[in-house]
């Protein structure tokens, strides 16, 4: 559930080009630190990255470190 929750926010990116980005992103943090939530937190960051407006620059640099942390964790645990 909380996988498709996930989901769902990237798809409100692409849709809407907004989100609430301070809610939402610790929300993702979070998703992103379990292995069975990762994936779906990692995709839905690569749309926030895509699709919401330049207007919020600040939250960019945040995006690339999460996006970092999610690699790390994926390659965590193909190991």
């Amino acid at each position: 559930m909380r996988g498709i929750a996930a989901t769902a926010l990237g798809h409100l990116a692409r849709i809407h080009n907004t989100l609430d980005l301070a809610r939402v992103l610790p929300q993702l943090d979070a998703l992103m630190m379990d292995p069975t939530t990762a994936e779906y937190a990692e995709a839905a960051m690569e749309d926030i990255r895509a699709y919401v407006p330049a207007a919020h620059a600040a939250y960019q640099r945040e995006l690339d470190f999460a996006l970092k942390r999610a690699l790390v964790m994926v390659v965590r645990t193909l190991k």
